[in-house]
């Protein structure tokens, strides 16, 4: 269930709606630094340890993790709070201790997010099969 892709559209769709929300409304950031290092924490398929993170493959193929970053990427924390920020200084804890997090904004940061944020509907979904096509293989036997 929870790795189904339409569950994973719909937690994508909710994150989503909230991050414009509070980005593009409020003028706030999401995520938090804590945010960010939970989500990378609960995504990683090898650990339950925020030192433990870094795994080959399957990063650059969660979408939750792509999205986080390019979000990330695009409220840009270490360049909008000065050195002696509290904030600035949790960011950076995060980058240095969370595997992966700093890969993935600077991948996410050299894609355009001019005309179209990460929040934006439909960026970072699942490739879902149609209820109708499993129900039918399912019938055939056709297993996917």
């Amino acid at each position: 269930m929870l790795g189904s892709p339409s569950f994973q559209n719909f937690c994508i769709e909710q994150l989503r709606y909230d991050c414009w929300e509070e980005v593009a409304i409020r003028n706030t950031l999401w995520p938090t630094p804590d945010q960010a290092r939970d989500i990378y924490w609960i995504t990683s398929p090898k650990s339950t340890k925020y030192e433990d993170m870094k795994y080959e493959g399957e990063r650059k193929h969660n979408q939750l993790r792509r999205f986080v970053a390019s979000v990330i990427a695009v409220i840009h924390p270490l360049g909008r709070f000065q050195e002696d920020d509290k904030l600035y200084h949790d960011w950076m804890k995060v980058v240095e201790e969370v595997l992966d997090i700093g890969d993935d904004i600077f991948r996410a940061s050299n894609e355009s997010w001019i005309d179209v944020k990460p929040w934006h509907r439909g960026l970072f979904n699942v490739e879902d099969t149609p209820i109708r096509q499993r129900w039918k293989d399912m019938v055939e036997g056709n297993k996917r």
